[in-house]
């Protein structure tokens, strides 16, 4: 894949591949995030601490619970980190990425844009990133690699046909 600071760990337990994020590539991630995200919470605004999060009501618990007057207002999070923005709600403990979150609350067609978007802003979505490869690019490379197996396939046939003949042919040569 192009474009990418691919370092691999050689660390017990790690995965083995980590991508290295660049400032631009993180400024790209959070500009698109911000796009998808935008009025996902109720009544999201942006937070006073934190300039860059936003803070409003949980799409998830904030519809079913009803208040109860001695229960404090616990909110919604969407922080950004080295990897986008993350949700989090102090209520019901959800803790997601952002396309998690979009996919549960706007749907797999807009969730299946968003990535769509972060694939085309630069390939900022698969291995090592916290969103999936969009469907269109994991049927294509799951194409490829099915096409590179029977390549694969078919030049080892062809080898172990050869090395058969090799191997037998003066046995052949040899009755007649």
């Amino acid at each position: 894949m192009k474009g990418k600071n691919y370092s691999y760990s050689t660390q017990k337990g790690s995965y083995g591949l980590t991508v290295n994020i660049t400032p631009q590539m993180l400024d790209q991630i959070k500009e698109i995030d911000g796009q998808y995200l935008v009025g996902i919470l109720k009544d999201q605004e942006f937070s006073r601490v934190h300039r860059e999060s936003w803070v409003g009501k949980c799409p998830f618990c904030s519809s079913r619970k009803k208040r109860n007057s001695q229960e404090s207002y616990k909110p919604a999070y969407l922080n950004p980190n080295n990897m986008g923005y993350v949700f989090s709600c102090c209520s019901c403990k959800t803790s997601t990425t952002a396309y998690k979150l979009i996919q549960a609350v706007r749907g797999d067609c807009v969730a299946e844009e968003y990535l769509e978007a972060r694939w085309r802003a630069g390939e900022l979505a698969g291995g090592g990133f916290n969103c999936p490869l969009p469907q269109r690019v994991r049927e294509q490379l799951l194409s490829e690699k099915e096409q590179r197996k029977a390549a694969h396939k078919m030049e080892y046939e062809l080898k172990k046909a050869r090395n058969y003949i090799a191997k037998y042919e003066h046995l052949n040569t040899g009755n007649q």
